[in-house]
């Protein structure tokens, strides 16, 4: 393992001012440092590693700008590459439950020619926006022994790999109308969160939050007016609905980072359909109330003991509307001054799990070279 642990670890801040360093003596310091080309990217500086096969990465990863799930496997893999891994993206075009959709060269007998050719310029473009190194014929790269990673949406194994990493992002059949992933006895788990998998290979916990959230200038409580519903992946588990006199946040709106963090610091309440969501450790950070209208598909107990927890968040009980301003407000003003003790407390505990996650695609590869005996 002595070999996989690196020296020297660089967090680079967006605003490209300032950066994170770790020392040899296991300290954080902050740092002055000039504009990076790059923003939101980690480097670690060590040799190339010799040892593991190319990794090929089956995700939707043009979503990456509206999915923190794809955003964590897009992460995940320049860490890798950091590290000396070379990882192709294949992209997922698709997801059913009967059928995964994956661009191949096999699919130009399916489409008109021009239709294929256009289709492919544009995953290739998208790929090289962000970085990645892209394929439409994995089978060269499989045969020399490639290890294929497919997310939970990915039920079979379309590209007939011989080594698996089988992600989830979320509970095994929840995305696919309950059809459970075809885990074969050899691939190895890989799982976002100890709640989704409960005998996963390893847990690689994402818990990046952008700079934009982490701005202070937040608006007062009290002078708050705003409030926001957020449906997500709620429809999965029941009905959903707008809430009354709030302001519907979607995939769509805000349509960019910014825009939603300074939506956010001008809102009291955040009323979630879905409990499985990073917009709610976004709102806290920005100092609004996350309300969960709903847990499923976890329970509450389940929810209370993932990797950020204890996670801020007030019943809706504890709510009431106010006729006079026409908007939502704290029966309790105390309830207030709880949620900002538990919000000191889950933010530093989201910073440590953001630092670590680059060790922890390190413990990563140590344990798939183990599991493929590479």
């Amino acid at each position: 393992m002595d070999q996989y642990i690196h020296r020297e670890l660089i967090i680079q801040w967006a605003n490209g001012h300032q950066i994170e360093r770790l020392h040899a003596d296991g300290e954080w310091r902050l740092e002055m440092a000039p504009s990076w080309s790059r923003a939101d990217s980690y480097r670690l500086f060590s040799g190339r590693n010799e040892k593991v096969s190319t990794l090929i990465f089956c995700v939707p990863f043009q979503h990456v700008r509206a999915s923190n799930g794809i955003l964590s496997v897009v992460r995940f893999a320049q860490i890798l590459q950091v590290l000396g891994i070379r990882v192709v993206f294949m992209c997922v075009l698709s997801e059913h439950p009967s059928e995964e959709l994956i661009f191949t060269k096999n699919l130009r007998s399916r489409m008109i020619s021009n239709e294929f050719e256009n289709l492919h310029s544009r995953i290739e473009a998208n790929a090289q926006r962000l970085g990645l190194e892209f394929t439409a014929d994995p089978t060269p790269l499989i045969d020399e022994g490639a290890v294929v990673l497919y997310s939970e949406r990915i039920i079979n194994n379309p590209l007939c790999a011989k080594k698996i990493i089988r992600y989830f992002g979320n509970k095994n059949g929840v995305l696919n109308g309950g059809r459970l992933v075809n885990q074969g006895e050899h691939d190895f788990i890989l799982s976002h969160s100890k709640i989704l998998h409960l005998r996963a290979h390893h847990y690689l916990y994402f818990a990046e939050i952008d700079h934009e959230f982490k701005e202070t200038n937040s608006l007062d409580f009290n002078r708050r007016e705003t409030s926001l519903t957020y449906i997500g992946k709620g429809h999965l588990y029941g009905e959903v609905g707008l809430i009354d006199s709030t302001l519907q946040i979607t995939r769509e709106f805000p349509n960019n980072k910014k825009d939603l963090a300074n939506l956010l610091r001008n809102s009291k309440f955040l009323f979630t359909w879905d409990s499985w969501t990073n917009l709610i450790a976004e709102a806290i950070f920005c100092g609004t109330i996350p309300v969960l209208l709903r847990s499923s598909p976890f329970s509450m107990d389940e929810i209370n003991n993932s990797e950020n927890a204890p996670i801020p968040y007030i019943d809706i009980s504890k709510i009431e509307y106010d006729k006079r301003t026409r908007g939502y407000t704290l029966k309790n003003q105390a309830d207030y001054e709880l949620f900002r003790q538990q919000r000191d407390l889950f933010m530093a505990r989201q910073s440590y799990l953001e630092r670590y996650y680059p060790f922890s695609v390190q413990e990563f590869l140590s344990k798939l070279q183990a599991h493929f005996s590479i």
